[in-house]
């Protein structure tokens, strides 16, 4: 039977085993995708394959430079040679720098999607020079999922999911008292 109790609590019970009832013996897998913690398959794949080659193409790079310095003769020769490692040096940092960069906003992303909040844009627009400062150690933010909590308890209340909206329903007018007139029209007139 395929996992669909991520739907309990979201419909009512006569759907809910409906469904149960319709998908049984069916290969289907049901998740809660709000948690931030699902990343398609085929982009995972790609991403670990492109960053495995990246480094790949870095290591050849660096031997490729550490073999012409040794077998090259004449200054010209080895002067372009150390023109092109301080080249290929800072293109390797700008790289390692793009990476520390992508896996810290992937760490914010990841703990503002798990906070909770309706509003993953704002509350990243709230907090992110906060996680700029916190530290940054494999993978996570020190400290920031407790500063998110602390924000949405707090400050940022409006942008947590606990926090219902008091008006009407769109395209329902608010209920509102008769006045003392319309109650005695309406009585008189009947």
């Amino acid at each position: 039977m395929p996992n669909i109790e991520v739907l309990k609590g979201l419909v009512t019970e006569e759907t809910y085993n409906a469904l149960s009832t319709e998908l049984e013996g069916k290969d289907i897998k049901l998740a809660d995708l709000t948690s931030g913690n699902y990343v398609d398959k085929a982009k995972y794949d790609t991403a670990v394959k492109d960053s495995e080659t990246y480094k790949e193409q870095l290591a050849q790079r660096d031997t490729d430079i550490e073999e012409l310095k040794k077998t090259s003769t004449g200054e010209e020769t080895t002067q372009k040679l150390n023109d092109l490692q301080s080249k290929y040096d800072q293109e390797k940092e700008t790289w390692e720098q793009q990476l520390r960069d992508n896996q810290f906003n992937a760490a914010v992303d990841v703990a503002i999607a798990q906070s909770g909040t309706k509003d993953t844009v704002a509350l990243r627009a709230h907090v992110y020079n906060k996680a700029k400062e916190s530290e940054f150690k494999d993978g996570q933010i020190i400290g920031f999922s407790e500063y998110l909590s602390e924000q949405l308890s707090g400050d940022l209340k409006h942008l947590s999911s606990e926090v219902k909206a008091t008006g009407a329903a769109a395209g329902t007018p608010p209920k509102r008292e008769k006045t003392l007139e319309e109650d005695l029209k309406e009585k008189l007139y009947r």
